[in-house]
């Protein structure tokens, strides 16, 4: 016989409301990019990845890290990534969400923008 758990009985991890709810993290996180970008991001040449970690979690969590990262297009390096990369806990895989693409005006225009926030939490959830 089949023993069924009540959705009701069922925990959430510890750390899902850390990484679900930290919208003062996030901002922080947003801003101290953003400052990384303005310097970083060259369309006029190559570049190394820009990062910024949202969080580093313990043993347990969903995630090791959360951390949002600007990358350059392979193909066209006029244009960039802002990508959200959430690292897993048991393994070496990590999981890229891409937010918005764009040259770097656009890039920085998004992150300026405070509905960035609300995007980029929402995407969190999402791969939580």
């Amino acid at each position: 016989m089949i023993k069924y758990i009540p959705i009701n009985n069922l925990s959430t991890n510890k750390y899902q409301n850390k990484i679900m709810n930290n919208t003062e993290t996030y901002k922080k996180v947003i801003e101290k990019i953003l400052i990384k970008a303005e310097q970083g991001i060259d369309d006029k040449a190559y570049y190394l990845p820009i990062e910024e970690f949202v969080q580093k979690f313990d043993a347990g969590a969903i995630a090791k890290s959360i951390k949002l990262k600007i990358v350059q297009d392979e193909e066209n390096f006029t244009k960039h990534f802002l990508e959200v990369v959430m690292s897993a806990p048991n393994s070496r895989v990590d999981l890229t969400r891409p937010i918005t693409y764009g040259n770097k005006d656009e890039i920085l225009r998004f992150l300026k923008n405070p509905e960035s926030l609300k995007l980029i939490t929402e995407h969190i959830k999402q791969m939580g």
